[in-house]
């Protein structure tokens, strides 16, 4: 999927490039078609100028760096293509390709082999530094080995997180255009401005094994509120559809908080993290759900965010915890084994249970600083006692 929609950007910004490179390497003098390759050369400028400015001050780059290696022993760099069209580029497509290698090779333990995704690279060095330091091409200091070869290889991550990642970096490019364009005109009665649904970041977060579970769930919700107002909550109708049509499953918090992880570990800007944050909030009040075990088990171990960093995701997902009545609070944290032989259920993180009861105590002292404050600086004890 990147692969195809990095080749159908490139053909949208680019037009041929077959001519443009003729004209720039060509070693043949024809003095007869001087003003035909003029006027050729105008033509282009026009239609691209941008694009065919840089080529062109490439090309007289290269000519000089020629000519000092030819007069003088002395080497003098010649100066990259990044330094030449790094702030003239009409958009990151503009740039090569870089060859993501996602996986272990686990060839000869009859695991999956590696995956190979491709992603522009000044997509990629404008949403994390670790891409950034990679990928850099310096004569002075030195470069990594991907700077040249054009593969970074990532043997700890997965595929399908890696895949997400660049899916958001991508339709996060789209959905900037489309807030231009919309602040950038004027909205009028027969043509108004998009609302803020329509444009929202969370289709950025799109995932094939959540987004469905959660129309799923609001279907179901919604034909049972149905058959409630139209026989009444203790009809038959209501009953019977409560025995054959059992509550969805509910949805995976597993890629988001995956997702998380990885842009934690590489640093990723651009508002990713914010992002899940926010999709995690909307799915667990979307679908009436909050993350199981494994998920904590995933946040608590895989990532290194303290729990009281603002806007982050373990502070959020402590707020879903907290915020659930007694009823559900028991249905998560019972045991759910028999007792005849079956093995219970592995308990819950201990980080986990330590910071929600700390939570949840944090959250008492607030409820009850916020009752002292309303009724004039006397707790409601007091108030009951004075009566």
């Amino acid at each position: 999927m990147a692969q195809r929609d990095a080749d159908d950007a490139e053909g949208f910004v680019f037009t041929s490039a077959s001519p443009v490179e003729g004209d720039r390497f060509s070693t043949t003098d024809h003095s007869s078609s001087s003003q035909a390759t003029k006027l050729n050369d105008l033509e282009r400028q026009e239609r691209c100028p941008v694009a065919w400015t840089s080529i062109a001050s490439s090309a007289a780059s290269e000519a000089n760096y020629s000519n000092a290696r030819g007069q003088d022993d002395q080497v003098v760099p010649p100066p990259t293509p990044s330094d030449l069209v790094a702030t003239q580029r009409l958009s990151p497509f503009a740039s090569r390709s870089i060859s993501l290698v996602v996986g272990a090779d686990g060839s000869h333990a009859g695991k999956p082999l590696p995956i190979t995704l491709t992603a522009h690279e000044d997509l990629l060095t404008s949403i994390s530094p670790f891409f950034m330091a990679a990928l850099r091409r310096s004569h002075l200091n030195g470069s990594f080995a991907e700077a040249h070869t054009g593969i970074i290889r990532l043997p700890d991550d997965r595929p399908d997180d890696v895949s997400m990642l660049l899916q958001w970096a991508y339709w996060q490019i789209l959905l900037e255009k489309t807030q231009s364009l919309v602040n950038t005109s004027t909205a009028t009665t027969a043509s108004p401005t998009p609302t803020a649904k329509a444009t929202s970041r969370s289709a950025l977060l799109y995932h094939h094994s959540i987004d469905p579970s959660v129309h799923r769930y609001q279907r179901w919700k919604a034909e049972k509120r149905l058959l409630k107002e139209t026989f009444g909550p203790s009809s038959p109708e209501v009953r019977g559809f409560k025995k054959q049509r059992k509550r969805p499953r509910p949805p995976a918090f597993g890629p988001l908080i995956r997702l998380y992880i990885l842009a934690d570990k590489y640093d990723v800007q651009g508002g990713l993290r914010a992002d899940i944050v926010r999709r995690v909030e909307e799915v667990s009040k979307e679908a009436n759900c909050v993350p199981d075990r494994e998920d904590m088990d995933m946040l608590w171990d895989g990532l290194l965010e303290d729990v009281g960093c603002e806007g982050g995701l373990k502070s959020a997902v402590l707020r879903l915890f907290v915020g659930l009545d007694g009823r559900s609070l028991r249905g998560l944290f019972r045991d759910i084994g028999d007792g005849e032989g079956e093995e219970e259920c592995v308990g819950w993180h201990p980080g986990f249970t330590r910071d929600l009861l700390l939570a949840m105590f944090e959250a008492k002292e607030s409820a009850v600083a916020a009752e002292k404050e309303m009724r004039g600086g006397v707790g409601w004890r007091g108030l009951t006692k004075g009566r």
